[in-house]
């Protein structure tokens, strides 16, 4: 695919494959206001509700991003920066945090679950002085658990507040992600101490690089910014929420750690596997081996016996098949107990 120049682009494109309509949910709340979400059926709508509650903090949830128009009236609404709109529709835009005069614009990654693999997407958030955009373009919905805890309480009365927690649900999905990869490296540490590898478990080392990968590109970009927000040092961050960014970061660090812990643990068992499968084969060699080695005097004896000679009084004598096989047992015998003894198997 050929790139263009994003600084001349003035279009936006949908290049997401999503199933899901888009639609606007708008919550509002405050001090001594209940948290209340209500689906708006226009852009209009929801900016006719802000505009009528301007003494409010509020929320507008972006769900879908096939309809650009509607979208971009939202996005001129609240001024956002062309080169952030080109963001927001780039489903593929590595995850980051950076902090601007009219917001702090951040893009995370999300992980969902099919029946047959993980898939990553965007979920783009902006945090203004009293407000919050969110936009997904997933199937899986990563917020709606929050607008659904929240709804009717009293507990979340500023913007920056509900940020954070926006950033700690994702960081707690990060959570699960990596203590899930951990539970798969430590069963197959199980399976190949007890000297099983198989072809599965090359497959499963292999998809847990992948998501020590992706995961790695999700958490490691944000680590630093996240650390920078809960210094205090961004104006749209009240000092007395400075506790929950902080917990958002501690969240993050922990990621970091256990995806290094797990990098580290998936070489060990890469080199554990190898090693495995060096050790079958020699065994299978060794018993190859002894096999062949069992056999090689039996062949002589057979290719002996074998010969044209007419003179060969084995060959004439009534009990002579007998005798050779007696000859051949034991010469086999004699072979096992000699590899035995010296513990060759």
């Amino acid at each position: 695919m050929k790139r263009k120049n994003s600084q001349l682009v003035r279009t936006y494109t949908y290049t997401g494959n999503s199933t899901i309509d888009t639609y606007i949910e708008l919550s509002l709340f405050g001090k001594d206001i209940p948290f209340s979400t209500k689906r708006c059926n226009s852009p209009q709508e929801a900016i006719a509700e802000i505009a009528a509650n301007k003494g409010l903090s509020y929320w507008v949830a972006i769900n879908g991003l096939k309809d650009i128009s509607n979208i971009e009236i939202i996005l001129k609404y609240f001024k956002i920066n062309i080169l952030h709109i080109q963001d927001i529709y780039n489903r593929n835009h590595l995850p980051k945090i950076e902090e601007y005069s009219e917001y702090l614009f951040a893009i995370l990654n999300t992980l969902t679950k099919t029946d047959t693999h993980y898939e990553y997407d965007n979920v783009s958030l902006i945090l203004g002085n009293n407000f919050v955009l969110t936009f997904q373009d997933t199937d899986r919905r990563v917020f709606d658990n929050i607008s659904q805890t929240l709804s009717g309480s009293q507990s979340i009365i500023t913007a920056d507040h509900l940020f954070s927690i926006l950033l700690n649900n994702t960081t707690v999905d990060f959570m699960n992600d990596v203590e899930m990869i951990s539970e798969i490296l430590q069963n197959l540490e199980t399976h190949i101490l007890n000297f099983s590898p198989n072809k599965r478990m090359a497959k499963e080392l292999q998809y847990a690089r992948k998501l020590l990968i992706q995961l790695g590109k999700s958490t490691f970009p944000i680590k630093e910014k996240l650390g920078r927000l809960s210094t205090g040092e961004n104006k749209f961050i009240r000092p007395e929420n400075l506790l929950y960014f902080q917990d958002v970061k501690d969240h993050i660090g922990y990621v970091v750690q256990v995806i290094s812990d797990n990098k580290e643990m998936l070489r060990s068992l890469e080199d554990l596997y190898l090693a495995g499968n060096d050790l079958r084969m020699n065994q299978i060699m060794q018993r190859l081996t002894v096999i062949s080695t069992i056999f090689i005097p039996l062949t002589f004896l057979v290719g002996l016996w074998g010969m044209n000679f007419t003179s060969m009084p084995e060959i004439h004598w009534q009990y002579g098949y007998l005798f050779a096989w007696g000859i051949m047992l034991l010469v086999a015998i004699l072979t096992i107990w000699l590899l035995k003894r010296y513990k060759w198997f």
